[in-house]
C-alpha cells in the first residue's frame, strides 16, 4: 500500500536549521520561521519522533526529536553555567536569585500586594475609624512578616 499525500519537507538541512535555532535559544515559533516550516508540521514531526524513539525506530523524525531536545538542553546548560559563574565569581547575587526563583518555585518573588483603605468619615465615628486603621495596620504587619531570604549569607 502506497502512502498518499505530499512528501514531507523534513530533511537534514531543515533539521540542522532547527538545531542551530534552538542552540541559540530561539522559541519554537522563531525556529520554525527560521527553517521555513509551519509550526503544525514541526509539532507533528516532533510527536512522530517521540513515538518512533519510544518504539526504538531509527527514523528522520526520531533524529529530529533527539537533536532538537539536545540543542535545547545544551542552550539551557550553557546559560545556567553563565548564571552560576556570575553568581559565584562576579558576586552577582541577582543571578543566583534569578536562578533560585526559576528552579525552586517556592522562592519566587511574590507580587506586591496593595492594601487600600477607603473610609467614608461621614458614616463612621472616631472609634470606628480607629478600628479600621488598626485592622489595616495588622494587614500590613502580616505582609511585612513574610520570610526573607538572605542570598548574601554564607
Amino acid at each position: 500500500m502506497s502512502k498518499v499525500g505530499r512528501p514531507s519537507k523534513l530533511n537534514e538541512i531543515v533539521i540542522q536549521m532547527l538545531e542551530k535555532a534552538y542552540s541559540l535559544g530561539m522559541s519554537p515559533k522563531l525556529a520554525c520561521h527560521h527553517a521555513s516550516v509551519s509550526q503544525s508540521s514541526y509539532n507533528t514531526w516532533m510527536q512522530r519522533g517521540e513515538q518512533d524513539r519510544y518504539d526504538d525506530e531509527e527514523t528522520i523524525y526520531a533524529d529530529l526529536n533527539r537533536r532538537v531536545k539536545k540543542a535545547r538542553s545544551n542552550h539551557a546548560l550553557a546559560n545556567l553555567a553563565l548564571i552560576q559563574k556570575a553568581a559565584k565569581e562576579e558576586k552577582q547575587w541577582t543571578a543566583a536569585a534569578w536562578l533560585l526563583e526559576r528552579v525552586h518555585k517556592e522562592y519566587q518573588k511574590q507580587p506586591e500586594q496593595i492594601v487600600e483603605v477607603n473610609v467614608d468619615n461621614r458614616q463612621l465615628s472616631v472609634v470606628q475609624l480607629m478600628k479600621e486603621l488598626q485592622n489595616s495596620d495588622q494587614e500590613i504587619k502580616e505582609l511585612i512578616a513574610r520570610p526573607v531570604i538572605d542570598l548574601d549569607e554564607e
